[in-house]
């Protein structure tokens, strides 16, 4: 990751960026969907209920990658792994919205957010002697 130190650094960088994802999303689901561009007749209570959700995840997982900065490089590995699995589904999901129009830019921007996120994972798993 471009400007960190050191590989502890470098997983309190992708930890802390999941974790603003994570906490914009749950404590301010109407402006996260403006920003994102979700059309204002789709942010309904369901959909912040589900933004919610998705951001207690990202919150979670941020924390377990803080947690494990000084943990063995086993550990690291499957944190590594599974915020990587994460992501990559993530995108998975996201390539049928990227043909809806009203969801388009919203699935580009998640997009961008899961691919850029799963190379920081994977660099750090190459790091790790995986």
């Amino acid at each position: 990751m471009w400007g960190a130190r050191d590989h502890r650094d470098r997983i309190t960088r992708i930890a802390v960026a999941r974790l603003s994802v994570g906490s914009s999303v749950g404590l301010a689901t109407g402006v996260t969907a403006r920003v994102f561009g979700v059309p204002r007749d789709q942010v309904t209570p369901a959909a912040r209920l589900i933004a919610r959700l998705f951001g207690v995840r990202n919150c979670v997982l941020g924390v377990w990658a803080l947690s494990v900065r000084d943990a063995s490089a086993a550990e690291q590995k499957r944190c590594f792994q599974l915020n990587a699995a994460v992501d990559i589904a993530d995108l998975a999901m996201l390539m049928p919205l990227l043909a809806r129009r009203g969801l388009r830019r919203a699935a580009i921007m998640s997009s961008v957010l899961a691919v850029n996120a799963t190379l920081a994972w994977w660099e750090l798993l190459q790091e790790t002697g995986t």
